[in-house]
């Protein structure tokens, strides 16, 4: 495996990082990666991989992969032009749009991805680079042997109608989760871990970004409970939040902000503590917080867009709401708030899902197969 900063001991694992061995070398890699920094986001938020680092490309060529399986290339963890140089078959997993698009990584509804991309309305009054960026792309997989792979059929969905990966196979394998570190666990000893109260109904809402990130939609979940303010869906409800930002705002239930968190082993406890687990994305693959609660047995609400709609279920894993807006969130939520035996109930059926769909073996056999067609 080749990562861009590597923290493990494990041999079998590469940094794609430069070694330095004098401080001339290491203030070298500083400025290189300080300019990287600067020229990755053109003007609003059009992501650029243009770097050519030969260095991580000859990581990859060293160890002479059977196939190579791309997951992330950003920050200048591998240009475009080194990845042309790969020869072995290439699986890419799309965790966003970036590999389809001339550099955003949701597109926001625009559909030129499917054309070519130009006249991007991520570029602003720079200069837009944007359909250069997908030719790139495009003409590297027309060269090589590529699969995609998707987390969510949304994503599926639309590397079939990119002009990146429209002749390219693609194939739908969720992301897993380790079923051992994200188990159910014993509510009240994860509120006393986490400074919870003990007797509330508590609804979870997290994301790396906090409530700042407009595509997760926090607005929405504000909206929501403003507009069940003094309602008995409320009764009794408290609101914890995790992220790196938390804004402070007139809400009808008390908050409990938790800040970011760094330890991925502190997460179950989170969602043990908590009874649902609220999801309100905009736009969004398949997010890691969904999955993680479905196998701590925490049902999940949200809307019907990305991924969302693959494992939020009725009557299995949580509840969907009919429409993308805050009215129409609040109709699930009154639903869910209301019947909490019905709630408490999810718990069983959405662990249930996630040990047969979501287990790392499961996921394990689905890339094994993909692999050895690629290579048969």
């Amino acid at each position: 495996m080749v990562v861009r900063t590597k923290f493990t001991q494990n041999t079998a694992i590469r940094s794609a990082i430069r070694p330095v061995d004098s401080p001339v070398k290491m203030l070298a890699e500083v400025w290189r990666q300080w300019r990287r920094q600067s020229a990755r986001r053109c003007e609003s938020g059009l992501v650029r991989n243009e770097d050519d680092d030969r260095f991580a490309a000859g990581v990859v060529s060293q160890t002479r992969p059977d196939v190579v399986n791309l997951h992330w290339l950003g920050e200048g963890f591998m240009g475009l032009r080194s990845l042309a140089k790969i020869k072995s078959p290439i699986v890419w997993t799309l965790h966003d749009m970036w590999a389809l698009t001339g550099g955003c990584t949701y597109s926001g509804g625009c559909e030129r991805f499917s054309i070519g991309c130009g006249e991007c309305p991520l570029a602003g009054e720079g200069a837009d680079r944007s359909a250069g960026n997908h030719a790139a792309k495009r003409r590297i997989v027309s060269e090589g042997r590529h699969a995609v792979a998707c987390p969510s059929r949304w994503m599926a969905d639309r590397a079939e109608r990119s002009a990146i990966f429209r002749d390219v196979r693609v194939e739908v394998l969720p992301n897993s989760v380790d079923t051992d570190l994200f188990r159910p666990m014993n509510s009240t000893s994860c509120r006393e871990v986490c400074g919870l109260p003990f007797e509330p109904v508590l609804m979870l809402f997290g994301s790396s970004g906090g409530t700042g990130d407009r595509r997760k939609g926090f607005d929405l979940l504000e909206g929501a409970l403003n507009s069940l303010r003094g309602t008995d869906a409320l009764s009794g409800v408290e609101l914890v939040v995790f992220g790196r930002r938390f804004d402070a705002r007139d809400l009808p239930v008390p908050v409990h902000f938790l800040g970011e968190i760094r330890d991925e082993r502190f997460m179950p406890v989170i969602y043990g503590a908590c009874d649902l687990l609220v999801v309100p994305s905009r736009e969004d693959n398949l997010p890691n917080t969904m999955v993680e609660s479905i196998a701590c047995g925490t049902p999940v609400i949200g809307f019907p867009v990305g991924g969302i709609p693959d494992l939020v279920r009725e009557r299995e894993t949580g509840f969907m709401a009919e429409e993308v807006s805050a009215s129409g969130l609040a109709m699930s939520l009154s639903r869910a708030l209301i019947d909490r035996q019905r709630l408490a109930s999810l718990r069983t059926t959405a662990r249930d899902c996630a040990v047969r769909e979501l287990a790392m073996p499961v996921q394990a056999a689905a890339y094994e197969k993909l692999y050895s067609e690629m290579l048969a």
